[in-house]
């Protein structure tokens, strides 16, 4: 009788690594799949039904990457590929022969990762000048522009004596700092005197903005900050007069992909009985708009003629609103969730999608392809989606820092948005064009914008986010006077009415974006 073998066999084990630490030969599967999100976003050549066969014979493994319990309208789920029949691209997790064998596919353009984005909001507590001394003192510096804190005023906090508003002599005022004297402004050679006055008035408005923002004297903010005008002075800009308008975006759908909404707010009261125009794409979050981001873009664009409180803030009030929940409530989101919204937004027949998120994109950077693919099919055709961008939050240009326009807003056939502020000045920290790739189309208000915020309350944010859902709302505006254009139709009327601004295109584009004629 043979003798067993005193080893024992050991059971073998499966020792796959976890997703999040699955590397292919030929792409990264990293942080989307530690995230629990598809690793990839495979183009299309073109929106075919050859791309549902391409794509099964690669992504039949049924990794549970998003849940699909409910069908996303115009998304067919692949095990753990999402496929965009309407889009032609789709999200999917790939292992390296997968992935291998996709990229030879005839059908196949390209594959990239799925990446993240952010909503494009600036701190309501970080002012354009960091490191500066608190206009109110409260950083130990001498400066208190009321004299509150028992040092001499000065609004810039660079003297210790007499006001100079550019902290150059301790004598007389002197606006310029250079003489003695009086200066006549309109003297031989004043006009080397034009950066210091364009300066002097920056830092003026500047001060304004921070004193709005500031809690310590309260009567005084509240005065600064009041506005006898029943339309929000973002309204006023874009070309809205007091009075009942005739175009409102009646009948024109707007979706706004963003962080969700306050639907309890009184000002959307019956604006969203029909629940199919709420939707969101994160896992095991509802619609609730936790941030206020997603709400006060909302409001942006669509909030009501007549609002609980006095003054108007919504651009097209009587559009209807389509509320997709692609940012979580963090604020931030992944290609593949924002895909599944802009899917979404076009099964709904939405004319306008509004992004006001994006991320960081270096100099020299190529734009984000599967956007780009997307807003491209979609721009000459008479049923199409107009897609809207922020250009990013990036910059400090009070320190001399000019970022380069973000993605996706980067991408030729999305409408990117910079921010101006009150005095159509370019937002310190809205992004420009730095490279001929991301361009600026159009700029609109973007600093310290009046809006809804969750709770039932109003608020103001800044930020490329709250410029952008103006241009939304002139879309809308657009797309009622002219049911029959195509985007690209709506994107020329855009940038042809935008009132020409004196500052560089690579800046606010073709000026800032105007209501259409006959709309007020």
């Amino acid at each position: 009788m043979a003798k067993k073998s005193s080893r024992s066999k050991k059971k073998k084990t499966s020792r796959k690594k976890p997703a999040s630490a699955r590397r292919s030969g030929r792409g990264l599967v990293g942080p989307a799949v530690a995230q629990g999100k598809p690793g990839f976003i495979v183009i299309f050549r073109e929106v075919s039904e050859k791309n549902v066969n391409a794509l099964g014979k690669c992504a039949k493994r049924a990794v549970s990457t998003k849940t699909q319990a409910e069908a996303i309208p115009g998304v067919m789920a692949m095990g753990s590929a999402r496929m965009h029949t309407m889009l032609g691209v789709a999200a999917t997790d790939l292992e390296e022969g997968e992935l291998e064998r996709l990229n030879k596919s005839d059908e196949v353009e390209r594959i990239v990762p799925n990446q993240e984005r952010v909503m494009q909001v600036v701190d309501e507590n970080h002012g354009p000048d960091p490191g500066a001394v608190e206009a109110w003192g409260t950083t130990g510096g001498p400066v208190d522009p009321f004299g509150t804190t028992g040092g001499p005023v000065d609004p810039f906090g660079r003297t210790a004596g007499p006001v100079d508003p550019f902290g150059r002599t301790n004598g007389p005022v002197d606006p310029f700092g250079r003489t003695g004297g009086p200066v006549d402004p309109f003297a031989a050679g004043a006009e080397s005197l034009l950066p210091y006055i364009r300066g002097y008035r920056d830092g003026l408005v500047s001060l304004v903005d921070r004193l709005e923002r500031s809690t310590v004297p309260a009567k005084l903010a509240m005065r600064l900050a009041e506005d006898t005008s029943a339309l929000t002075y973002g309204l006023q800009m874009i070309g809205f007069k007091e009075g009942q308008p005739k175009l409102t975006g009646k009948g024109v759908r707007v979706a706004v992909l963003d962080t969700g909404i306050d639907i309890d707010h009184p000002d959307f009261e019956d604006r969203f009985e029909n629940e199919d125009r709420l939707r969101s794409f994160i896992d095991n979050e509802d619609i609730r708009d936790v941030v206020g981001h997603g709400t006060h873009c909302a409001g942006t664009v669509g909030g009501p003629l007549n609002p609980t409180r006095e003054r108007r803030y919504g651009v097209a009030p009587e559009c209807d609103l389509y509320i997709g929940k692609v940012l979580d409530n963090n604020g931030r989101g992944w290609d593949s969730d924002i895909l599944d919204g802009i899917s979404w937004a076009i099964q709904q027949k939405c004319r306008v999608i509004s992004l006001s998120l994006g991320s960081r994109r270096g100099r020299g950077e190529a734009y984000s392809e599967p956007y780009e693919r997307v807003a491209q099919r979609l721009m000459n055709r008479v049923d199409g989606t107009l897609m809207i961008a922020a250009a990013g939050n990036e910059s400090m240009r009070h320190l001399g820092r000019i970022a380069p326009v973000g993605n996706p807003a980067a991408c030729p056939s999305l409408l990117s948005v910079a921010a101006v502020d009150r005095v159509a000045q370019v937002a310190w920290f809205s992004c420009g064009q730095q490279d001929s790739i991301g361009l600026v189309n159009v700029a609109a208000p973007g600093v310290r914008i009046y809006s809804s915020v969750p709770g039932g309350g109003f608020g103001f944010k800044s930020g490329t986010s709250m410029a952008t859902p103006h241009v939304a709302g002139i879309a809308a505006l657009i797309f009622e006077k002219n049911p029959g254009f195509t985007p690209g139709e709506a994107w020329t009327q855009i940038a042809s009415s935008a009132k020409p601004l004196p500052l560089p295109n690579s800046d606010v584009g073709r000026g800032l974006a105007q209501v259409p004629d006959g709309t007020v």
